[in-house]
């Protein structure tokens, strides 16, 4: 995940939108295009690139009023312009199980039905509810799934600010950032 002062915030989910075996070696990490996308700040920039040879990825790029989810997989790449007034839930396709991903989601939609509020403190809350395992729905993962969440970043873009915020989940490493619009 990663943020630019001019309010672009971007998600880098591992696989695209259908699980996939692995083609290796790949040509370069899929982890270099946040930083690739932050220094043009143009997403006809990540749509004229070459990413063949790279393993599939969705990335969710926001700022103010523009959300946008770009799938890559082996043999096609999904452009889609997403309304950002409207509520939306990603897992990653190569993490997650389809029962998994369908639990998280609906986890996810009943937890906006009794919402009160929602505002980044509550959105928080939901990520780091250890009350449910993995295979219930919940977000974080613990000793008893191959994998364990470490960290949680969040992206806050309004029209006036963005803020980032980084949290270690194993120790008292925190930072947060907020730019002026």
């Amino acid at each position: 995940m990663g943020m630019h002062q001019s309010g672009w915030a971007l998600c880098l989910l591992n696989g695209g939108s259908v699980d996939y075996l692995r083609r290796l070696p790949y040509r370069y990490s899929r982890g270099k295009i946040i930083p690739h996308f932050m220094e043009s700040l143009e997403i006809k920039a990540l749509r004229d690139g070459d990413y063949s040879g790279v393993e599939p990825f969705t990335l969710l790029i926001a700022r103010a009023g523009e959300l946008w989810q770009w799938q890559h997989d082996p043999d096609q790449e999904l452009w889609q312009e997403l309304d950002p007034q409207e509520a939306h839930f990603f897992s990653s396709t190569k993490l997650y199980h389809p029962n998994i991903r369908a639990a998280r989601e609906s986890r996810f939609r009943g937890w906006l039905k009794g919402c009160e509020e929602i505002n980044s403190e509550a959105v928080a809350s939901f990520h780091l509810n250890p009350q449910l395992s993995a295979k219930e729905g919940g977000l974080l993962l613990g000793p008893n799934f191959p994998l364990q969440t470490v960290s949680f970043c969040q992206a806050e873009v309004n029209h006036k600010q963005a803020r980032f915020q980084y949290r270690y989940l194993f120790g008292e490493t925190q930072d947060q950032r907020s730019w002026t619009l």
